[in-house]
C-alpha cells in the first residue's frame, strides 16, 4: 500500500507486516500494538503517530519522519533509527547512553555491509568478464564440461542458487519461502554418504531437464537477475539477519555477511565449474567464433 493517506486513522492492533508503505502518510495515526514487522516505511510520515508497543522489528525507517512520534515500549530490534528523520523529538526511545552505543554498532554494521556489497560487485564483475568473453555461438556447444554446454553450466548454477535466494528474500519480507520443487531438499541430500550422492545427482538431472528447453538468452538473463537480486537483498536486509550466524541454518554457523566476504557463497562456481571452463576455453583458442 505505497503512498497511502492514513493520517489520523485508528490502526490499533492492525497487522501491516511486510507491507510496502513507502512515502505513506501515517501522521497522527494510532498504531498501538500494531504489527509493522519488516514493513517498508521509507520516507513515510509518522509525525505525531502513536506507536506504543507496536512491533517494528526489521522495519525499514530510512528517511521516515518520527517528529513527536511515541515509541514507548515499541519493539525495535533490527531497526536502524539513525536513518530516520526528526528522531530527536520522538518519545519512548531507549536512554541516550544506550542509543550512542547502538549507533556505534550501526556504523560498524554499515561498514561491514559496504564490504559485503563490494565483494558481490567483484564476484559479478569476474562472472561477467568470463561469460561475456565467450562467443555466443560457443555457449551451446556440447562437451564444454563433461556432457554439458556452457549454457547448461550457467543454468545449473542458477538452479542451485534459486532456493537460497528465495529463502533470503523471504527472510527480508517476513514470509515463508516458496517450495523449490526439487526431488530432494538440500537438507535431505546431506553430505558424504553414497545415498546422498545419488540424491545429489537426481537433483542435478532434474535441474538439467528443467532448463534443457530454455534459450541461452533466457539462461543468461536469469543469471544476471540473480546477481541483481542478491545485491538488492543484502542492501535491504536488516543487520540482525545479515550478521547473525544462526539466521540461516544452511550456512553452517556462518552469517550471510561472513559467507559472502569469505567467498564461500561462490565456491560452487569457483571450485567445481570455473577451472573446467577455463580449461575448455584454452582448448578452444584459435577456433572460429561462429559455426
Amino acid at each position: 500500500m505505497p503512498k497511502d493517506d492514513l493520517s489520523g486513522k485508528n490502526l490499533d492492533n492492525v497487522s501491516l507486516s511486510g507491507e510496502d508503505m513507502e512515502q505513506s502518510d501515517l501522521s497522527g495515526a494510532s498504531l498501538r500494538h500494531a504489527s509493522l514487522k519488516g514493513a517498508r516505511l521509507r520516507d513515510a510520515n509518522l509525525a505525531g503517530s502513536d506507536l506504543h508497543d507496536a512491533d517494528l522489528q526489521n522495519a525499514d525507517l530510512t528517511g521516515a519522519d518520527l517528529h513527536d512520534a511515541d515509541l514507548t515500549d515499541a519493539h525495535l530490534e533490527g531497526v536502524d533509527l539513525t536513518r530516520a528523520a526528526s528522531l530527536e523529538s520522538a518519545t519512548g526511545l531507549p536512554d541516550a547512553g544506550a542509543e550512542v552505543e547502538r549507533h556505534a554498532n550501526v556504523s560498524h554494521a554499515r561498514s561491514a555491509r559496504v564490504d559485503v556489497l563490494d565483494r558481490i560487485d567483484a564476484e559479478r564483475a569476474g562472472w561477467d568478464a568470463l561469460f561475456e568473453g565467450i562467443p555466443a555461438a560457443w555457449l551451446d556447444l556440447p562437451d564444454a564440461l563433461g556432457d554439458w554446454s556452457v549454457r547448461d553450466v550457467i543454468a545449473h548454477l542458477s538452479g542451485w542458487r534459486k532456493p537460497f535466494l528465495d529463502e533470503l528474500q523471504a527472510a527480508v519480507q517476513g514470509t515463508a519461502p516458496p517450495l523449490s520443487g526439487w526431488p530432494y531438499t538440500p537438507e535431505e541430500i546431506g553430505t558424504g554418504a553414497a545415498e546422498d550422492e545419488t540424491k545429489l545427482q537426481a537433483v542435478n538431472a532434474w535441474l538439467h531437464e528443467r532448463s534443457a528447453h530454455r534459450t541461452r538468452d533466457q539462461v543468461l538473463a536469469e543469471a544476471a537477475l540473480q546477481w541483481a537480486l542478491l545485491r538488492a537483498i543484502v542492501e535491504r536486509m536488516p543487520d540482525t539477519l545479515l550478521n547473525d550466524p544462526a539466521a540461516f541454518p544452511r550456512l553452517d554457523g556462518q552469517s550471510l555477511a561472513e559467507r559472502i566476504q569469505g567467498g564461500d557463497l561462490f565456491s560452487h562456481f569457483h571450485d567445481e565449474h570455473e577451472p573446467g571452463l577455463h580449461a575448455w576455453l584454452a582448448r578452444m583458442r584459435g577456433r572460429p567464433a561462429a559455426g
